[in-house]
């Protein structure tokens, strides 16, 4: 199999993870389902003691979703995690198998085994660190200094001020992201300080495994039974606003779960569709830190669309990002 022996030096020496070679998967699997045969070639390993068959498609010009099920399919009929080794891969495709949780190696260049805690990059490979997910104020000052205004060297109480939270959060927002190693904490006179290693869109990148959809809950309403002129335009508004797709005949609005506004409805508004409604989102952060003329801010509503497997919605966004960032 391509790439093997890299990989062995890859794993136990550079990531410190175990490796042992167990065979190609023809002669050590049997029986060996037909799909599998087909479309993979595969070597069953070790890899920090724990079983995987490593699989690299044989089939050309198969689409991204097509190579999807039929991982997700041989992992099924092996009974047995599958690790995807490819030359290299582009966002989408990042995002799609990290979104489906799919096995990958670009050896010498980025790992992704969630069922060992480990996502690197190539700026990541010396750390063992696991990063399940950013809290909604870290994620908020990210996105933050990826589109409003950079925080590099700003002190944190003027972040607190920027963003609506007591200097507290920001403080232990600030040691979340160290501990991330998505920035470092510097002093400027007397005041901590934030230092970003990478920004735009390496930033993005690294940083998108630990993002998620700001919405905490959605309901339904009456337009005409509350005033929503604080809410921002959401969702699919935002979609077609932002992107070429074509816009829905119902609106969507966001608002920030802890205003006024969101506490009176959190617990009372109808989560069941009906027509004439419109849709409110209660968002885990307050959207108007990062709206732009009423609209929620691209990146959180790219965010909102992180697990829609509609290929045309997420190619739209991808031209969004290379577009901004």
């Amino acid at each position: 199999m391509k790439y093997l022996g890299k990989l062995e030096t890859y794993l136990s020496k550079t990531l410190g993870l175990s490796f042992e070679n167990k065979g190609d998967m023809v002669t050590s699997i049997k029986p060996l389902p037909l799909l599998v045969r087909n479309f993979f070639e595969g070597q069953l390993c070790l890899i920090a003691n724990q079983e995987f068959v490593l699989v690299s498609p044989t089939v050309s010009g198969i689409s991204l979703s097509l190579l999807i099920r039929r991982i997700e399919k041989a992992e099924k009929e092996l009974n047995r995690v599958c690790i995807l080794i490819l030359d290299s891969m582009d966002a989408t495709q990042r995002r799609q198998f990290i979104q489906h949780q799919i096995c990958f190696i670009i050896p010498e260049r980025q790992i992704y085994l969630p069922v060992l805690g480990a996502y690197f990059t190539e700026r990541r490979l010396n750390s063992l660190k696991e990063v399940k997910a950013l809290t909604p104020a870290a994620q908020l000052l990210l996105l933050y200094h990826l589109q409003k205004g950079k925080l590099n060297k700003i002190a944190l109480s003027e972040i607190a001020v920027k963003l609506d939270y007591p200097l507290k959060t920001i403080s232990i927002v600030a040691n979340e992201l160290k501990q991330a190693e998505i920035c470092e904490i510097d002093r400027l006179q007397k005041s901590k300080c934030l230092i970003f290693e990478f920004d735009g869109k390496e930033l993005w990148t690294n940083i998108f495994p630990y993002l998620s959809s700001p919405i905490q809950k959605r309901g339904y309403l009456d337009m005409e039974e509350v005033d929503l002129s604080g809410a921002f335009h959401a969702y699919d508004d935002a979609l077609s606003h932002y992107t070429e797709m074509a816009g829905m005949e119902q609106r969507c609005f966001a608002i920030d779960k802890r205003s006024e506004l969101g506490k009176q409805l959190y617990s009372t508004i109808s989560t069941s569709n009906f027509t004439g409604s419109v849709c409110l989102e209660f968002w885990k952060y307050n959207p108007a830190v990062l709206a732009i003329d009423n609209y929620i801010d691209p990146l959180s509503m790219a965010l909102c669309y992180k697990d829609d497997i509609d290929e045309r919605i997420q190619g739209q966004i991808d031209r969004l990002i290379n577009r901004i960032l």
